[in-house]
């Protein structure tokens, strides 16, 4: 009987442990993303800047950062063309639509780990030129991740891309 009331107030101060950690991940604000800027040199990247946040007195102090980045999948379709006189069947790969900019991209993102609660600047490199991103970042301590911002959707356009640095903004 000992030894089951023993187990018992075991679990029971774990489970408040694991309550108590996941609270306080929960304590961190989302940042807010503030900048886009497209980088040419040497290959197409962007930087992208969020406001720094902090953690209520008391909580555990925000360690880093986490941007996440999806890149917009691609579908493959099939469609009729003339080739040569002659009625062909050509594959090509369309961009799916990213979901509501309210909903979280389904797919695995690339996750860019910055650490250190004054460092808001992250680079995406390996970017191409007509493939659209979404981007969101988020705050973390050592009890886990706080909330992700909002999004930021970005374009570079394949002509503009070698004429001028500018990056759009889709959402």
């Amino acid at each position: 009987m000992l030894r089951c009331l023993f187990f018992l107030l075991f679990v029971a101060a774990n489970q408040a442990f694991v309550a108590r950690e996941r609270r306080e991940a929960q304590d961190i604000p989302a940042p807010t993303l503030i900048r886009v800027t497209l980088v040419d040199d040497p290959s197409l990247a962007f930087k992208v800047d969020w406001t720094p946040v902090s953690t209520p007195e008391g909580s555990e102090p925000v360690v880093g950062y986490k941007l996440k980045v999806w890149e917009q999948e691609k579908i493959k379709t099939y469609k009729y063309e003339l080739v040569n006189g002659v009625k062909t069947l050509v594959e090509e790969y369309a961009p799916a639509k990213f979901p509501n900019p309210d909903q979280i991209p389904t797919h695995k993102p690339r996750d860019i780990l910055v650490y250190g609660a004054d460092k808001t600047t992250a680079q995406v490199d390996g970017i191409e030129a007509g493939v659209t991103y979404e981007a969101r970042v988020l705050a973390f301590n050592k009890n886990g991740d706080g909330p992700l911002s909002g999004p930021v959707r970005i374009e570079v356009s394949p002509k503009d891309h070698d004429r001028q640095k500018d990056v759009y903004t889709v959402a």
